[in-house]
This record gives structure tokens, sequence and C-alpha cells, in this order.
């Protein structure tokens, strides 16, 4: 459940209140890689926020939060 809800999410208010929602999301996903929470976070952006960070070689969720 938690894997479809992750594969649907979007931001859609302040990007603090996607990332805070996004943690909930993935505690329920134990066996998550860093780089699929990477990879689902990042394309969960808004599009004018995803195109700043797709240039990024991002290699921890933590360091691609602290930018967004």
């Amino acid at each position: 459940e938690a894997q479809e809800k992750l594969s649907k999410w979007r931001q859609l208010n302040w990007v603090h209140i996607y990332s805070q929602l996004f943690l909930e999301i993935i505690l329920d996903i134990p066996m998550i890689t860093e780089d699929e929470k990477i990879d689902r976070y990042s394309q969960g952006f808004k599009t004018f926020i995803w195109e700043e960070i797709c240039s990024h070689n991002y290699t921890s969720l933590d360091e691609l939060m602290k930018d967004d």
C-alpha cells in the first residue's frame, strides 16, 4: 500500500509539507533503497523545482532535502 502511495506522490503544497509526508510514507517501506528514495522524492516535485535539482547527482535523500 505504501509503495502504491509513493508511486503517486506529488508535491501539491509547500516543499516542507511534501518532505514531511514523504518521510512518513517511506517509513512503511523498510526495503526501500537510498537511490529509490532520491528518485521518488525528486520526481514528485513540481516541474520548476524538479528542473532545478535534476542536474545534480545526489548520494542521499538527506543531501537532496537540504538542497530543495
